[in-house]
């Protein structure tokens, strides 16, 4: 099936707020993750008014059918802007028809306009459709890194230290 797919920056408006977290929140349920989720209306709205982020949401037919937040990155070796997506969520019933590709193709098309340099992402390991959707477009796995995290109770154990 194919849809005519439309995109819109999200605002601080309230209207967009409550439907960027609710599609968030939908993220970490998705991802198994809603129990380490801070994400609420408030730090939404700071991220976006303090334009630490932006968010795209896709439309069809009107209908809100999914989320993406990002921001730009500056780092050293690649000289560049780049820019990175720290959440992309496509609601259940649209997976697997085109809506992530083409999402994809549109941040891709923002990306060489804001003079970008590179466009990552992670994924989840066990996400495998999305794994193979991105192998698809010819996104290249990283095998020679690995994440390493500190949350915020470790970060005050090393400022403390």
């Amino acid at each position: 099936m194919s849809y005519e797919i439309t995109y819109r920056e999200a605002t601080i408006d309230d209207k967009d707020i409550y439907l960027a977290v609710d599609l968030m929140k939908k993220l970490c349920i998705y991802q198994k993750m809603e129990d380490t989720s801070m994400i609420n209306e408030d730090n939404m709205r700071k991220l976006l008014a303090d334009n630490a982020g932006n968010g795209i949401f896709a439309y069809i037919d009107g209908e809100p059918v999914a989320f993406m937040y990002y921001y730009y990155n500056y780092p050293m070796l690649i000289g560049n802007k780049c820019m990175y997506i720290d959440c992309l969520y496509i609601e259940d019933g649209y997976r697997h028809c085109g809506v992530g590709t083409d999402f994809l193709k549109y941040i891709s098309r923002k990306a060489l306009d804001d003079g970008c340099g590179r466009l990552e992402w992670l994924c989840l390991t066990w996400n495998t459709p999305a794994l193979d959707m991105y192998d698809k477009i010819g996104a290249k796995k990283m095998d020679t890194v690995s994440l390493h995290r500190v949350d915020l109770e470790t970060i005050v154990k090393l400022a403390n230290s």
